[in-house]
C-alpha cells in the first residue's frame, strides 16, 4: 500500500491493486459532515485494517462511564 501522486492528490493503492483517491477536505459546513465522515472512515479503513478496530474502540469508549469511587 502506498501513495502515488496524481492530478487530484495522493492515491491509496491497496494490496489488490485497487486505487482510491483521497477524500475531499471537509468544508466546515454542518450539512457536509455526514458525507465527509463516511468517506473519511471508509478511506482510512482501506488504508490499514487496524483502523477499523480503532474506530470501534473510539466509538465505544464513551459508552462505559468510569466510576472512580
Amino acid at each position: 500500500m502506498g501513495e502515488e501522486g496524481s492530478s487530484q492528490g495522493p492515491v491509496l493503492t491497496t494490496s489488490a491493486g485497487l486505487q482510491f483517491p483521497c477524500p475531499k477536505s471537509f468544508s466546515g459546513k454542518d450539512e457536509d459532515w455526514d458525507l465527509f465522515q463516511y468517506n473519511f472512515r471508509a478511506y482510512m479503513c482501506l488504508s490499514n485494517p487496524k483502523v477499523k478496530a480503532l474506530f470501534e474502540l473510539a466509538r465505544n469508549s464513551g459508552s462505559f462511564p468510569v466510576d472512580l469511587d
